[in-house]
Order: structure tokens, then C-alpha cells, then sequence
């Protein structure tokens, strides 16, 4: 069984933390604990695995390196008097393990974080359940929320990033790779490649709205 840490973004009373874990069979299960009486889940989802490792594993840009470092490492090789095939068959020789490799860790990294990635909603929360070793249990009350901001996508999943007050959340290392560091170099909170995200960021509106103080919401188009 992970270890499960909360890590709750502002001092609660003792009914706003979750309760025992609940059963493998009950309707919430996946949450560290029972929530409060009164106190349901609105929306659940995980992370688009291709999303992660796109945006934050980087598997595209890695790839594309690899492959620029090849064809240099080739054309030296063809510059010194080699024959054109000699030149291809070293490089692959030597890329294509590596290649290989490296991509297969960052895509093994990036399906890990999303199988191991549970999002919640409920009336009074956003609950980030991350963390492949260790399971840690970001709990963020809305009324801590100032503003949402989405980001959508054409072929992967989209993104919907959480503006914090100031001084009332973890640092990106804790919450990465669900997180982007904004200009001012404050830490948002990011929930990654959803699908269903025009239903996630409705439910999370709406509940911010009729939450103490609500939220801005900004049109889709942001960059998370």
C-alpha cells in the first residue's frame, strides 16, 4: 500500500480533513479517505498519457534531438571519407539503442504518472491524488482558488491550470508534473490532458461560484 501524505493548502478544522480510507468497494474509493458528511465528489478523471509525455516528459523534443544528433554525427562520419552507408549503419549502430532507450524510460515515466493520477472535484475541493512511489494528496479548498484557465488542444487532451492564492500551496517540485510556473514564478496547479475537460471545467465553475468568494474564469487558449 503507498503512503499517502495530504497535503492541505490552508489550516482546516478537523470535519474538512478526509476520513479512514474507505472500502475497495465503495463508490469513492481511489480517495485517501472518506470525505466529510455532506461533502460528495462532482467530477473524477485522470491524466491523457500521451499528454504527459508530450508536454512534460518531453518525448517529441527528445526525439527530435536524437534525430538531429544523428544525422550531424552521420554527416561527420561522411566528411572524413567514409561511404554514405558506412556513415548510416555507425550512427544507427549507436542512436538507435539509444534512442530507444531513452524514449522507452520517458514513456514508461510518462504512463506511470498517469496511471497513478486521480483528479477530484467535489463542493469544497479539488483533491490531486499524484506521485508513483509515493502517493501524496493535494488537497486545494476552492475558496483558495482565484481564477481557472484552460487550455485546449485538437488531438490530445486539455489542460485546466488552478491560479492559488499566494503563499497557500506546495512548490512545482511537489506537485510536477501537474503544475506550471506562471511569469511572476507562481506555482499553478495544472489538471493535465483531460478528455473530458469542457465537463470538468463547467462542474469546477460551477462549484466555484457557489463557493464563498467564486472565481475568473478565463476563455480556453491559455497555456497551463
Amino acid at each position: 500500500m503507498s503512503l499517502a501524505t495530504n497535503l492541505a493548502f490552508t489550516e482546516a478544522s478537523h470535519d474538512d480533513k478526509l476520513a479512514p480510507m474507505p472500502a475497495a468497494d465503495d463508490p469513492l474509493a481511489g480517495l485517501p479517505g472518506a470525505l466529510p458528511a455532506g461533502e460528495t465528489v462532482l467530477w473524477r478523471g485522470r491524466p491523457d498519457f500521451w499528454t504527459l509525455a508530450v508536454d512534460c516528459y518531453r518525448v517529441r523534443a527528445v526525439a527530435l534531438y536524437l534525430a538531429a544528433m544523428a544525422v550531424l554525427a552521420a554527416s561527420a562520419i561522411t566528411a572524413s571519407g567514409a561511404p554514405l552507408q558506412n556513415a548510416v549503419l555507425a550512427t544507427a549502430i549507436i542512436f538507435v539503442p539509444l534512442s530507444i532507450l531513452g524514449l522507452g524510460l520517458l514513456a514508461i515515466g510518462a504512463l506511470l504518472a498517469a496511471k497513478t493520477t486521480s483528479y477530484f472535484v467535489t463542493e469544497r475541493r479539488v483533491i490531486l491524488l499524484i506521485g508513483v512511489a509515493f502517493t501524496k494528496c493535494v488537497n486545494i479548498p476552492l475558496s483558495k482558488i482565484d481564477g481557472v484557465s484552460i487550455r485546449a488542444r485538437r488531438r490530445r487532451g486539455d489542460d485546466i491550470a488552478l491560479s492559488v492564492r499566494p503563499g497557500q500551496g506546495p512548490g512545482a517540485l511537489v506537485l510536477w508534473p501537474h503544475a506550471r510556473v506562471t511569469r511572476g514564478l507562481r506555482c499553478q496547479p495544472v489538471l493535465r490532458g483531460l478528455a473530458d475537460a469542457k465537463a470538468a471545467s463547467a462542474t469546477l465553475c460551477d462549484a466555484l461560484i457557489r463557493s464563498e468568494g467564486g472565481a475568473m474564469i478565463d476563455a480556453p487558449g491559455g497555456k497551463p
